[in-house]
């Protein structure tokens, strides 16, 4: 095989008397990085000088054959710590599996930089065998971060647990969240069923719970970037826990819930939405806004609710009851969320004629007319689903975070079932 001349005496300079005139050789070689170079930088490992070997173990990774992976596993027990963390790189870069064993025992090196370095040379091999050794890495402060990567990249459902208890330990260290959010979001649905126990545990709830609450008592801060991270991964098994967080006292967890909402596009969300719309906090009432306008537009979204197969007829109702004179303003008072069509029965009504929406329209007025025949004393209050009054976010009105039931309605406008006034808009308090 012909050996290209600056090669030649790159090789010729890796046995030179002088220390340095090696150490730079190497270098060279690995930029070069033809294959020709392995046998000598192989030997180089061996060289009585540290910055050689460290160089000669550089040049290799970047050459990145396979027939330099047993020489760079001896490479790891050598006495200079550096050539060890360029070992462990090396290794990280030729990315064979044989090396995972070799790796994982780097993780217990004397040096923070080897044990580092391993960790994030196991993140790009991503072999399973390696989050065993990886999850005990987490309580390395000189590993952490590079062990959350790496199983993160790796997938594997059964770092789940153990990255929760470094976010239970360390949510409020700087990137250490976001660390762990960004590998739950990598593992993706596998990490589901954990995130969703976490999101809906309550601070009474804290006799009988299952390995995942035992583990992570739910702090307000903990569960929004559950929900959050919820609504990044996108498996719809979070939207039943993601829909009961909307109703939390704590602020910050129902703007990352009402957010993650948004990205599933629930029309069984519309109505908790609506009323997060009526809060007193301006962040809350904004992402609650944004959720609707990707749920659907003002146009679209009163269809898709009659629309749609998987709603009741109670549900299309309190949807649209929900969507009804909605009428979000901005800081600025500009107008960025309105859905008002009338009453709900007129709606419908003039649904009825497009084949689509017939039978949507049909079951929310019929679920409308049997509410109405009902008086509210006769309703049983365990099953009576909670009704919103008309949005606040008008001339003199005041913004509410809570819920009314009819119940709650003083006397005086709880009027009687009649047919509506032309021109006049009349209190639906029996059916809201």
């Amino acid at each position: 095989m012909k050996i290209e001349p600056n090669i030649e005496t790159e090789l010729l300079r890796l046995r030179n008397a002088n220390w340095s005139v090696r150490s730079r050789a190497a270098s060279q070689l690995g930029k070069i990085g033809s294959t020709a170079a392995i046998g000598p930088l192989i030997a180089a490992l061996r060289d009585s000088d540290a910055d050689v070997r460290s160089e000669a173990a550089r040049a290799l990774g970047m050459i990145g054959d396979a027939a330099a992976v047993g020489p760079l596993c001896e490479a790891l027990q050598d006495t200079g710590p550096y050539v060890r963390t360029c070992a462990v790189t090396a290794l990280g870069k030729i990315g064979a599996s044989i090396e995972v064993p070799h790796l994982c025992k780097a993780l217990k090196d004397p040096h923070p930089d080897v044990r580092s370095e391993a960790a994030t040379a196991l993140g790009r091999i991503r072999d399973p065998r390696a989050v065993g050794p990886l999850c005990e890495a987490l309580n390395d402060e000189y590993v952490c971060i590079g062990a959350i990567t790496a199983l993160g990249a790796i997938g594997s459902p059964a770092a789940v647990v153990p990255l929760l208890e470094v976010l239970k330990n360390r949510h409020r260290s700087v990137g250490i969240p976001d660390l762990i959010s960004n590998a739950l979001v990598q593992i993706g649905s596998a990490a589901v069923g954990a995130l969703c126990e976490v999101l809906v545990e309550r601070p009474k709830e804290r006799d009988n719970r299952s390995l995942v609450a035992n583990l992570l008592y739910p702090e307000p801060n903990i569960r929004a970037e559950v929900a959050d991270m919820l609504g990044r991964i996108g498996d719809g098994a979070a939207i039943v826990p993601l829909r009961e967080a909307l109703y939390e006292g704590d602020t910050t967890l129902r703007t990352s819930a009402a957010l993650a909402l948004g990205v599933f596009r629930d029309l069984e969300a519309i109505v908790p939405l609506c009323e997060a719309l009526r809060g007193r906090d301006l962040r809350l009432r904004a992402r609650a806004a944004d959720a609707l306008n990707n749920i659907g537009d003002p146009v679209a979204l009163p269809r898709n609710v009659l629309k749609a197969r998987t709603l009741d007829g109670r549900q299309r109702c309190d949807a649209l009851l929900a969507l009804q004179d909605v009428n979000y303003r901005s800081l600025y008072g500009e107008s960025t969320l309105t859905y008002s069509f009338g009453t709900v029965d007129e709606f419908c009504r003039q649904m009825l004629s497009e084949t689509e929406l017939q039978h949507g329209a049909k079951e929310a007025l019929d679920y409308l007319q049997s509410e109405r025949l009902v008086r509210p004393s006769e309703r049983d209050p365990e099953t009576e689903p909670q009704r919103l009054l008309r949005p606040a976010g008008g001339p003199g009105e005041t913004a509410s975070s809570e819920l009314v039931r009819p119940s709650d309605v003083p006397g005086e406008l709880q009027e009687e079932p009649t047919a509506p006034t032309s021109g006049k808009r009349h209190v639906r308090s029996w059916f809201r």
